[in-house]
């Protein structure tokens, strides 16, 4: 797990932990951040190393620039020399990462310069740490998240995201890099002035795109709340997709699938439903009608976030 803690377990720890099946901290892994800073994102590597992003500059008392890999003990790897650079900005400077079929890496986030050489927000590298340079993309904002395989191609969700800078929050790119202007999920979306906004982006096992957030329209249906759209591969609005209502008593959603198809949602709980607080961690079938058979124990009631959920089913 990563973030901006100094302990867990008791345990001095600063920003980025393992942790045992059973929640216990794993005192084998000694990986931890040096002076101020934080870790925002991870990539698994196939080889089993770890891939950190995030805004720090030193890692393990070895100086690293936001981009890291460990071996799976916390190690630094010290043969992978991968570093970004920004201007001042309060955005992370890696928010994003996704390790490609060829072992390559790619990275989002608030940067403007990969291994010395200027790329705006989106880089791919070499498993080896060198930059490609064939990969340039432009992007005009910085890259909150992204996923990536064979056939989607490239997606990225941008910030700021919300009304007048929305319309092209969501790109998709091709694997040399360059825009499908085709793709453009976002026409599709009511945005209101002032309180829409775009949170996140959730891709499907069949290719299908979620796109979730608050207080924007989908189709006739423009309504206050937590709001989720599905799209197509080819990036047109799935018309099949009814998201529960329970959604729109949520706000700040968060968004994981399952490969049966399944999503789970989790977020902030400002709404009351019928004089009851909503519960903030549901799900929700493949059509997007509720899963009653999904109990978490209990009514969840505080906000809920998950940056990346892994399921057995």
């Amino acid at each position: 797990m990563g973030g901006s803690f100094t302990t867990v377990g008791g345990a001095k720890q600063l920003g980025i932990a393992l942790l045992n099946a059973d929640g216990t901290r794993d005192g084998n892994f000694i990986a931890s951040i040096k002076g101020a800073g934080k870790v925002t994102a991870f990539a698994l590597g196939p080889d089993g190393s770890i891939l950190v992003g995030g805004d720090f500059t030193n890692l393990n008392g070895t100086a690293k620039s936001g981009l890291a890999r460990l071996q799976p003990d916390g190690t630094v790897d010290s043969s992978f020399e991968a570093a970004v650079e920004r201007p001042v900005s309060s955005s992370p400077l890696v928010s994003a990462l996704s390790v490609q079929a060829d072992g390559s890496i790619l990275v989002g986030g608030a940067f403007t310069r990969a291994n010395g050489i200027s790329r705006n927000f989106l880089a791919q590298f070499n498993a080896d740490g060198r930059l490609k340079p064939e990969f340039a993309p432009w992007l005009d904002h910085s890259v909150v998240s992204l996923f990536a395989d064979e056939s989607c191609g490239i997606i990225v969700l941008k910030a700021p995201i919300g009304y007048l800078t929305a319309a092209k929050g969501v790109q998709r790119f091709r694997k040399d890099g360059s825009l499908d202007t085709q793709f453009d999920p976002i026409s599709q979306i009511i945005f209101q002035p002032h309180y829409s906004t775009i949170s996140g982006i959730a891709p499907q096992f069949d290719g299908k795109l979620l796109v979730f957030g608050n207080n924007f329209g989908v189709g006739t249906d423009d309504r206050r709340g937590g709001q989720i759209a599905r799209f197509n591969a080819d990036g047109c609005l799935d018309g099949t997709f009814n998201p529960d209502p329970r959604i729109h008593y949520l706000t700040n959603l968060t968004v994981a699938v399952q490969k049966d198809g399944k999503i789970v949602v989790g977020g902030s709980p400002p709404y009351i439903n019928g004089g009851t607080t909503t519960n903030t961690l549901i799900r929700l079938n493949s059509d997007g009608s509720f899963d009653p058979s999904f109990n978490p124990g209990s009514l969840v009631t505080g906000t809920v976030r998950f940056r990346e959920l892994r399921f057995l089913m």
